[in-house]
């Protein structure tokens, strides 16, 4: 009877959300993208596009993360005065390993996949 009392209250209990790491912050780079965190979001920077998270980025014990934000895609030329930028929301998610970002943007042009190490910045060529 114990037995099956026990089991019902950890049955019925409610789950419980895994806890959340202190936000990452830092420089993330890798794959023609340069990643900037902070403990309030960050910005993402590409050879053609620009991207910022809203909220901090924070690992569950997995390693896992899930954030939003807003993604700009731009053309090659120069960005006349009077054109608006064209933003999207985007999801952006992924897998922290040591010193390895494993990350996914998602949007409505598309998916992309990266691997970024952390401190470490690379060199980019802006919209030729």
């Amino acid at each position: 009877m114990r037995i099956l009392i026990a089991a019902t209250l950890i049955i019925g209990a409610p789950a419980m959300a895994s806890p959340k790491s202190a936000p990452l912050t830092g420089d993330w780079g890798g794959d023609r993208l340069n990643l900037q965190l902070t403990e309030s979001g960050g910005t993402l920077t590409l050879d053609c596009a620009t991207g910022t998270i809203t909220g901090p980025v924070q690992t569950d014990a997995a390693g896992l993360f899930k954030a939003k934000g807003e993604w700009s895609q731009h053309t090659p030329g120069p960005d006349l005065a009077d054109t608006p930028a064209q933003s999207e929301t985007a999801i952006i998610q992924g897998h922290l390993a040591g010193t390895t970002m494993h990350l996914t943007i998602a949007r409505n042009g598309g998916l992309q996949k990266f691997t970024l190490t952390q401190g470490k910045r690379v060199k980019l060529v802006h919209c030729l």
